[in-house]
């Protein structure tokens, strides 16, 4: 079942003409740290105490993603340090790319689909660490 916010936006890029491909995704599964789920429930949230030059807090993170199909697998995993701090440098390169025309598609699409990934990931090395097994990549 589709969000409202969700629908709302596919309906108005296909009324202006936008092609938009639905993909049948049968399962997603996320992990939260107790440690994070509670500071997220705490009645009073204290913010990250910043340990290094660049206001960093010392929380780390890890995104792992596993996508399997017709009996293949494709795993990459991204770690790093205050993952909020990666926010900006990750909205920051995308919007420049959109504005210089370094897309590879328009429309309603993924950031994987309108960008270069391996290329994308690479500009954020100073803030992530990136790892695609070889037997997975496909």
């Amino acid at each position: 079942m589709r969000t409202p916010n969700l629908r709302y936006m596919v309906e108005a890029a296909l009324r202006a003409g936008i092609p938009y491909v639905d993909v049948d995704v049968s399962e997603v599964r996320t992990y939260m740290t107790t440690n994070a789920a509670s500071d997220l429930l705490s009645p009073d949230p204290a913010a990250p105490t910043a340990v290094d030059e660049r206001g960093r807090s010392a929380q780390t993170f890890t995104v792992d993603v596993l996508i399997r199909s017709a009996g293949a697998e494709r795993r990459i995993t991204a770690t790093g340090q205050d993952i909020y701090a990666i926010s900006a440098p990750l909205e920051v390169e995308a919007v420049e790319r959109i504005l210089t025309g370094r897309t590879k598609a328009t429309g309603v699409v993924s950031a994987g689909a309108v960008f270069d990934a391996p290329d994308f990931l690479g500009t954020l090395s100073a803030h992530l660490t990136v790892h695609a097994p070889a037997d997975a990549r496909g």
